[in-house]
């Protein structure tokens, strides 16, 4: 049993929908029941069950109803004929009562522990397929959860066979009220709902219908928004296209039946233009560059602050102050005896930090200073736990903050710092303690949020004040010291989870969904108590400085101040819309789009320019760590998941499309990385979007560590080629999918995952192992799971890339069950073995060649295309092969 598919989609008025999808396999014989497991906290919190204190409580008083769909009508149905919930329902999927005679499938669900699913003996067939659907909707909310179901029964010998995973998750357009029809110039229809041309093409967009006696109108916007035109029946054709026609129409349907009833559908379709098809592809000529450095806003800069604020302490005193020179330190009679009988010392070695770091921050790197110093005092640490009046710490408490406290008539932004961070600028620090470099590096960092605090951007995204905080102390000790140090070690959840959003707080969460740019989802209290929503490792990504590494590095060091300056919201918001009440620009729609794909395509090489060791450094520490919820108590007991960057794909028809798993797929502005074993002059790709606002692109490292990437795409083909020279690193290319949405817009998006599909072209030979370190480039590695040598085409003759095979095939169109006759040109045939295995890696069948030099492909093998791999002498010789 699989489940192949969670989609979040609009629902009721009011109400959300949520849909999972049930593929499940049984025999003909089987009496025990197949389970298709659900969580119940997950369910609750999708039907929005909080007013009733659980999904079991909403489920006893009703408040969450149960249905069956009809299948022809999608009209939902009250009732159960199964105690306490469930289903009869006939071969056709019709919902029918305990005593129907056509009954032929029992689907009973139980609030706990999911669906039990049995079969009545006479009533279902082998080799048949049967659908239905159930659901469950919250009668208050209107939220819904549908259950769509699909078992196939086999016989005993297909489901001990082990066959390739085929998700069958539905395509996106196989859910519109009509079939989407693209042409490319006078070529011949094809359903789908997008296209790849080049400048001066022609493209049709257009629908069919599904029934006899159907007609519909459509009106089209194009990808500014603007209408192309009114609601016509005809098909729609764009003439001498150019690349401003690049992007997704809107194409907003009527539908009438037979009999007069209408129904209305909004329907996307992609055009992607290619004007360099398989030329490579330099982002840095195609990178948008913004910056900010204050001093062109303030040309007289600030005048360095000589007012020092007024503290005293609990015993009436004056505070003990050191003055450095924009810094100043705040300490009472009281301090904890581990700073030193000197305790001037470490005072003053404190404030010569932070004149040092800040004034290269300041006139080094374009930042203002923090509100103290453009107001004319002196910023400043307080050391709490000393003796001082606004505090009431003890001496012996731990710890250190950015923080405000109260005098000169406001409150200031400063550093709060106990005596243990204060004590590791002792003279002699480093020979008492081991993390004397921490924690001095650590108070900067506070003195960084305090510069942060009275700032104008940032409002809204919690996540970049950590990022970006970071970032400036990497960004100063690289350019000031030429010191590429690795991001910090909850940096690695930006790394090794590229489907995670950029603009995420506490990661991905454990019913799957992710943090928001303000932590919206996060929090959650049981009386009083926080319930641990998050998983561990990656729960931190929110200190994570990737992202603002990639621009510092990438678009420039100036940028990273500018969003500081500028982005009053959210971060990829600001940068693509810029302020309008400063009217100061962003970089607008395409080029931020563009953007997240770049970020996620250097995520796949590691390309960084110097901190590019680093990164992949962290990386590798933590790759293949096994996460789980953090600790207890906690939401959702979720299964232990081992972390790789790398992403797997599942046959997903018999025309070779291949689909992600609905775990991992991106979430909004989030990415995967696909490794393809590859041929040795170049690959093609094709890619299909099933979500909005998709993009995807080739890239690899060479061996010599040269980045390659390919023309970025909207939709179908992707293709690189090269020589020996600078070929692709251990034959492996990367394939990188990222949704570009930019605006986060609250729950429902944080929720959601985007679906997309990919199959492997010329050159492309089969999906690598996820659990390989392909970011070493430099070493040669090895793939258990792949067949490393060229592939050579199916017909007699056809030769390999490095060398012609010493075995031929010699049957024509090959068939299920079908005998494969081979020419083994004197090979003893005792000596060769065939492995068939299917192009997502999966091994099908592992069989010696009979002594009349044939072999035998599985009867009840699916349509589609194949590896097949003929082990002899030490060396193997493999064919793609397509089975009809």
């Amino acid at each position: 049993m699989l489940l192949s598919v969670m989609s979040a989609c609009p629902a009721m008025a009011n109400g959300s929908k949520t849909i999972y999808h049930f593929d499940i396999s049984r025999t003909l014989t089987q009496t025990t029941p197949t389970v298709c497991a659900t969580n119940a906290s997950v369910l609750g919190t999708k039907l929005n069950c909080a007013a009733q204190g659980s999904f079991s409580t909403a489920m006893s008083s009703q408040a969450v109803k149960f249905y069956s769909i009809n299948p022809s009508t999608g009209k939902y149905n009250y009732g159960s004929s199964l105690s306490p919930y469930g289903n009869y329902f006939t071969a056709a999927g019709l919902a029918v009562n305990t005593a129907n005679r056509n009954r032929a499938i029992a689907s009973a669900f139980d609030d706990k522990s999911g669906f039990s699913i049995t079969t009545v003996e006479g009533k279902v067939e082998e080799g048949n397929t049967y659908q239905w659907k159930q659901a469950l909707v919250n009668v208050n909310t209107n939220d819904t959860i549908e259950f769509h179901f699909e078992l196939t029964i086999g016989n005993e010998e297909s489901m001990d066979t082990d066959m390739p995973a085929f998700n069958h998750r539905p395509d996106r357009i196989d859910a519109w009220i009509a079939d989407p029809m693209v042409r490319l110039n006078e070529g011949e229809e094809e359903r789908n709902n997008c296209m790849q041309a080049a400048p001066g093409d022609a493209i049709t967009f257009g629908f069919r219908m599904k029934n006899d006696g159907e007609s519909a109108r459509f009106n089209v916007k194009g990808p500014d928004g603007k209408s192309l035109r009114v609601y016509d029946d005809g098909d729609f054709t764009m003439t001498s296209i150019t690349t401003d026609n690049a992007g997704e129409y809107t194409m907003s349907v009527i539908l009438t039946d037979a009999d007069g009833k209408r129904k209305s559908q909004t329907c996307k379709f992609y055009v992607d233009v290619q004007t360099q098809q398989g030329e490579r592809f330099d982002w840095k000529s195609h990178t948008p560059y913004w910056s900010y450095d204050f001093r062109d806003e303030y040309p007289n800069g600030f005048p360095q602050p000589t007012k020092v604020h007024n503290f005293t302490q609990k015993n009436g005193k004056a505070a003990n102050v050191v003055e450095g020179e924009w810094w100043s330190v705040f300490w009472g009679d009281n301090l904890n005896s581990a700073v030193g009988a000197n305790d001037y010392n470490a005072m003053t070695n404190m404030m010569k930090k932070y004149d040092v770091d800040f004034a290269y921050i300041r006139d080094e790197m374009g930042w203002p200073p923090d509100i103290n110093a453009r107001q004319g005092w002196k910023s400043f640490v307080y050391v709490f736990g000393s003796g001082l009046n606004n505090d009431n710490e003890s001496n012996t408490t731990q710890g250190g903050y950015q923080s405000s406290t109260y005098t000169d008539g406001r409150s200031w932004p400063c550093v709060w710092a106990s005596y243990y961070p204060v004590s590791r600028f002792r003279d002699d620090a480093d020979k008492k303690w081991n993390d004397g470099d921490y924690q001095r590096e650590a108070m900067v960092h506070e003195g960084i949020h305090a510069l942060f605090a009275d700032l104008d951007g940032v409002k809204r995204s919690a996540w970049f004040h950590e990022g970006g905080n970071v970032w400036l102390q990497m960004a100063m000790n690289a350019k000031r010291d030429n010191v590429y140090g690795s991001p910090g070690w909850l940096g690695v959840g930006n790394l090794i989870c590229p489907f995670m959003p950029i603009e995420c707080y506490s990661g991905w969460l454990q019913d799957g969904s992710f943090g928001g740019p303000s932590a919206e989802g996060v929090n959650m209290y049981e009386g009083g108590q926080q319930i641990c929503t998050w998983r561990n490792l990656i729960g931190g990504v929110q200190y994570g400085e990737v992202f603002p590494l990639f621009l510092g590095e990438c678009v420039g060091e100036g940028s990273v101040p500018w969003i500081w300056r500028y982005c009053r919201n959210r971060v990829l918001e600001g940068i693509a819309n810029g302020n309008s009440q400063e009217k100061v620009a962003g970089i607008g729609d395409e080029a931020m789009r563009s953007l997240i794909l770049q970020y996620r395509a250097r995520l796949a090489t590691m390309d960084f320019g110097g901190f590019s060791p680093g990164c992949r450094n962290l990386l590798n520490t933590y790759f293949g760590t096994t996460v789980k919820a953090e600790f207890s108590p906690y939401w959702i007991d979720v299964p232990p998941f081992k972390l790789t960057p790398y992403q797997t794909l599942e046959q997903n028809d018999a025309e070779g499309w291949m689909a992600p798993d609905t775990i991992t797929n991106p979430g909004w502005s989030g990415g995967n990385i696909i490794p393809v074993h590859v041929g040795k002059e170049g690959c093609e790709v094709f890619f299909r979007p099933e979500d909005d606002q998709m993009m995807a692109q080739l890239c690899y490292r060479t061996a010599t560590g040269e980045t390659v990437y390919s023309q970025p795409v909207r939709c179908g083909k992707m293709k690189l080629t090269w020589d020996e020279s600078d070929a692709p690193a251990n034959d492996v290319a990367f394939i990188v999918v990222a949704n570009t949405d930019y605006i986060y817009t609250g729950d429902a998006q944080r929720k959601k995952h985007w679906d997309y599909r990919i199959k492997l072209g010329d050159g492309a030979y089969q999906v690598a192992s996820k659990d390989v370190k392909w970011y070493f480039y430099e070493q040669k590695l090895t793939d258990n799971t792949y067949i490393p040598t060229g592939i050579n085409s199916m017909e007699a003759g056809a030769g390999s890339k490095d060398a012609t095979p010493a075995i031929r095939i010699l049957s024509g169109v090959l068939h299920a069950g079908q005998q494969v006759l081979l020419d083994l040109g004197g090979i003893d045939p005792a000596s060769v073995t065939a492995h068939l295995v299917g192009v997502s890696g999966i091994l099908i069948e592992e069989q010696k060649v009979s002594p009349s030099a044939t072999i035998q492909l599985p009867a009840s093998l699916p349509r589609g295309m194949y590896i097949l791999a003929l082990h002899h002498d030490g060396r193997i010789d493999t064919f793609k092969v397509y089975v009809e």
